[in-house]
Formats: C-alpha cells, structure tokens, sequence
C-alpha cells in the first residue's frame, strides 16, 4: 500500500495528488546549440572586420599574445590560451564560413533571425509553463534554458506537457463522482 492511504502504483496518480508540469532535460544537442548561439552573438557583435571585409582584425589581447609568440618563435614554450584560441581560430573560421552568406551583414541577418525565432520559442515555453500551472523553479528553468538552447529544451517542455495533460482528470470522470 502507498503512503497516505491510496492504492496507486509507482508513476501512477492519486486522485488527491495535484498534477504538477515536471522538468525535462534537454536535449544532448543542446550544450553545442548553446555553444553555436554563443559564438553567433560574439561574431556579430564583438569582433571587427579590416577594412577590405576579407579578415577578422585581432583584439589588442590577441595581437599581444601572437606579437609575443612570434618573439619567442623559437622557444615554443606557450600555454593555451583560450581566448586566442576562440578569436583568432574559431571566429576566424566561422567569418571565413560567413563570408558565402555574404559576409558580415549576413552573419547580423542570421543573428537577427536567430534571436526572433529563441524570442518565439521562449514564448511559447512561457505560455505552456503558464497554463500548466509549473512551481517558480520549474517555469524558470524551461524559460531559462529555451533561451539559451531554443528548440532542444522546447520539445521535452512539449513533451512534458502532453503528459501532463494526460494525467489530469477528464471532464467526464468528474461528472460520474
């Protein structure tokens, strides 16, 4: 027998229990969309373009470090550094990749599209959360993690959702008590 009384099985609900939306986690392609999301804002808004359009220019640190590189080529005694390694390999890739979507205004397009399309998702995560009725955490974990990572946390929201509503009771069960 089950706490309180009740004859419900494991996963099974009472008929006092409350129905509550649970938390989904998202995704596994979720960490490299939050990652590429990422990199899309940096691009657009944190790096600058020579005046040709062709190359990434190096921040002041980054032009540091390759300045200091290059004196001391023969030593080759260099700790990774991160910030290099995004900015002068990553970003300049990824510039590279842009430059057949036509360059920086296209990358700006892509992430003016990419924010409209999170706003819409974070939307309907807050609509769902709101009409199911979801705990503070649970609503802002789903609204939370659909901005960073988009549709890979929004299908297990739907998902949740749908089984959500299946455990509500059903207006013809209320009738016949």
């Amino acid at each position: 027998m089950a706490r309180g009384g009740s004859k419900t099985g494991r996963g099974e609900k009472a008929e006092s229990d409350v129905v509550r939306l649970q938390y989904r986690t998202p995704w596994m392609i979720f960490t490299p969309t939050f990652i590429f999301f990422f990199l899309l804002n940096y691009l657009a808004w944190f790096t600058t373009v020579n005046e040709d359009g062709t190359d990434l220019v190096a921040s002041p640190y980054v032009a540091a470090i390759q300045a200091e590189r290059a004196r001391n080529l023969w030593k080759q005694e260099w700790s990774f550094d991160m910030q290099v390694f995004l900015e002068d390999t990553v970003l300049r890739s990824l510039f590279r990749v842009s430059q057949h979507f036509g360059g920086m205004e296209g990358v700006r397009i892509i992430w003016c599209l990419a924010w409209l399309a999170h706003c819409l998702e974070v939307g309907i995560a807050f609509r769902i959360c709101l009409s199911c009725g979801a705990t503070p955490a649970v609503f802002a974990a789903y609204c939370l993690f659909t901005a960073l990572g988009g549709v890979t946390q929004l299908l297990p929201l739907i998902e949740a959702r749908d089984k959500y509503i299946s455990l509500l009771p059903t207006p013809t069960a209320k009738k016949n008590k």
